[in-house]
């Protein structure tokens, strides 16, 4: 992190390395402007959860996509509840230990990022959420039987790490009933790359040939196109991320969510 001013208050050297390479994912993300990746830096929040708020996310990615900011200086210390009306009624999720405070430049002026984190089942630090102080806790979902779970349907795959893009889409095409076209991966196209689209309009669905680099790359052709893809709730489309193994929503502008792990 040359250049970047950095300082660690009261954390011990273990947390001190845990939040240097948390920063430097965060560093990497502004660089690139990798939208898409704000999400990774967060733990996933349960979808069923009535007490969800995407406050944390989603102001992130307005940082994040708003005019080319770049990480100046970061501030780490232990956690302190913030002494404001908004923790009055909501907390974060899971309990953090550490707040970081980040300065952001974008070559007029200054912007304030904040992450409170914890570890994951990894030792790894992620960003927590807030969730809603008032609302009930979800109901537990009956335990399934292991019979039901070995005969259940399952669309997900696994991968394997020293697979190409190429086999792990058409595994998981092959899986899930996805007509894959002729043209991907064909002689003279650009290599078959992270990010994927199936087409629902389409009766089987298929694989659109074109497959994308980055998130920009995705969206820019997802504007240019003059194909209805319909929208978050009424999906005409599935967009997958071959390399994290996850679906993602288009939710307007530049910004994508992160939906549900479709490898096991």
């Amino acid at each position: 992190m040359t250049g970047i001013v950095t300082s660690c208050e009261g954390l011990s050297l273990d947390q001190q390395a845990s939040v240097e390479e948390f920063m430097a994912k965060v560093v990497a993300i502004y660089d690139d402007q990798k939208i898409c990746d704000v999400q990774d830096l967060h733990f996933d929040q349960c979808p069923d959860d009535p007490r969800n708020d995407t406050t944390c996310v989603n102001h992130h990615m307005h940082l994040c996509e708003n005019e080319h900011k770049t990480v100046y200086a970061w501030n780490a210390r232990p956690f302190s509840p913030p002494d404001t009306p908004y923790y009055e009624k909501h907390k974060f999720n899971p309990d953090p230990t550490i707040w970081i405070e980040v300065t952001l430049q974008d070559g007029r002026s200054e912007h304030t990022a904040n992450f409170v984190c914890c570890p994951n089942s990894d030792g790894k630090l992620q960003a927590c959420h807030w969730i809603d102080r008032k609302k009930p806790l979800p109901r537990t979902s009956r335990q399934i039987s292991k019979a039901e779970l070995e005969n259940a349907p399952s669309a997900t795959v696994s991968f394997d790490r020293k697979e190409n893009y190429e086999a792990r889409i058409r595994r998981y095409c092959e899986a899930n009933g996805i007509v894959v076209p002729g043209a991907l991966g064909a002689n003279g196209r650009a290599p078959v790359a992270r990010y994927a689209v199936v087409d629902l309009n389409k009766t089987p669905p298929q694989l659109v040939a074109l497959t994308f680099d980055s998130s920009a790359d995705l969206i820019g052709y997802l504007d240019r196109t003059d194909v209805d893809w319909g929208n978050e709730s009424n999906p005409a489309i599935r967009i997958l991320d071959f390399k994290k193994g996850r679906e993602l929503h288009h939710v307007g502008g530049w910004r994508l969510r992160r939906g549900s792990s479709f490898v096991r």
